[in-house]
């Protein structure tokens, strides 16, 4: 967390990344440009704040790297299976369509010699 000496913080290390920031710097550069301190001293706190649980690390970038190419690889597989499903569904739709055309053929073929045997 952050150390204090009096009323002005002297380190702050932030606890879930690598980030080591100067608050007592960062405090003195706000009081400099007219900032009153219990002010500069409230905003430097926001700040280490939001470096403690906000800010990512080389670890969490290296996490959610390793995380975007496992799903990567799990879409691209699921991707080749459903390509090769549908390739079977379509081999499966022209076999049927076939065999119900063939199935029309003959049948129009009988129908037409029996019409001709009418006649």
């Amino acid at each position: 967390m952050y150390k204090t000496c009096g009323r002005v913080y002297i380190l702050a290390v932030a606890q879930t990344s690598e980030v080591l920031y100067d608050t007592y710097a960062a405090v003195r550069r706000l009081t400099g440009a007219g900032m009153p301190e219990p002010h500069a001293e409230a905003v430097v706190r926001e700040q280490v704040h939001l470096i403690e649980h906000n800010l990512a690390t080389k670890a969490d970038v290296e996490a959610a790297r390793a995380d975007i190419e496992t799903l990567r690889l799990e879409t691209k597989a699921d991707i080749d299976a459903l390509r090769l499903e549908t390739k079977a569904d379509i081999e499966t739709a022209k076999f049927d369509l076939i065999k119900w055309m063939i199935a029309t053929n003959i049948t129009m073929a009988a129908l037409v010699i029996a019409a001709f045997k009418l006649l």
